[in-house]
């Protein structure tokens, strides 16, 4: 939709019993409201999710890093390295199923028209909850593998 600064907003809807999604000329019914906070709330467990699962990745990463030239630490290399696997498939599950929730939110709401259009079967592999899990667990297998 077009456009709006909070007070066009305010002033266009005055005294209408009708939520508003600030920023859009959009006015929402109480059951669009419902599933709105719901998608949102759970587009945040999502987001806090990944940005946990990076900074876990990153920081095994770092460790690696400091661990790789020496000669005593096979075993750390290892346990880096079967660790960053299994948080790499914890992490697949939780982040899977949070965009799982979003998904059948959207489908049992009217909002979705208003959102966006919805993604085909395939793209929703390239988004970063579905494909990092995968990366990282991948890149740990290959250090493994090399190590």
């Amino acid at each position: 939709g077009k456009i709006l600064s909070n007070k066009e907003l305010d002033r266009q809807y005055q005294g209408k019993n009708l939520t508003l999604i600030r920023g859009f000329d959009m006015a929402l019914s109480d059951d669009e409201e419902f599933y709105l906070r719901r998608v949102m709330h759970e587009n945040d467990l999502v987001n806090h999710r990944i940005t946990w699962f990076i900074t876990l990745q990153g920081l095994l990463f770092a460790a690696l890093s400091f661990s790789w030239g020496k000669t005593d630490a096979k075993n750390l290399i290892f346990i880096l390295g079967f660790l960053g696997i299994l948080t790499s498939a914890s992490s697949a599950f939780v982040l899977w199923g949070g965009a799982n929730a979003i998904e059948e939110l959207l489908s049992n709401s009217t909002i979705t028209k208003a959102l966006g259009r919805k993604s085909k079967w395939y793209e929703k592999y390239f988004y970063p909850w579905y494909s990092f899990p995968l990366l990282f667990a991948t890149a740990w297998a290959v250090i493994l593998f090399v190590k």
